[in-house]
């Protein structure tokens, strides 16, 4: 994830992406955030959760979640990355 937040622009270095990524979604202020990065997220723990990081993805907010299983109601909007797709990235 700390390599997608810099191929994404949020950051410099990976080092640097640390500091922005969030273990869980709920340490997040998610009405004022301008951008999401959440290390774990559970899309079958709260529904109200992820229909805001949906909304809040439909404006353009990036939404970054690592999950372990994407539902299949969310592949449409998607766009999954890999840990093995990290080493085409160029910095």
């Amino acid at each position: 994830m700390k390599h997608l937040a810099v191929k994404l622009g949020f950051c410099a270095i990976p080092s640097d992406a640390q500091k922005i990524i969030r273990a869980d979604i709920y340490s997040i202020d998610l009405p004022t955030s301008y951008f999401v990065f959440c290390s774990y997220y559970d899309f079958r723990k709260s529904s109200i959760t992820t229909q805001i990081l949906y909304e809040m993805a439909a404006r353009g907010i990036a939404v970054v979640l690592g999950v372990k299983q994407l539902p299949k109601d969310y592949e449409f909007i998607c766009q999954a990355f890999f840990p093995s797709d990290f080493n085409l990235i160029r910095y």
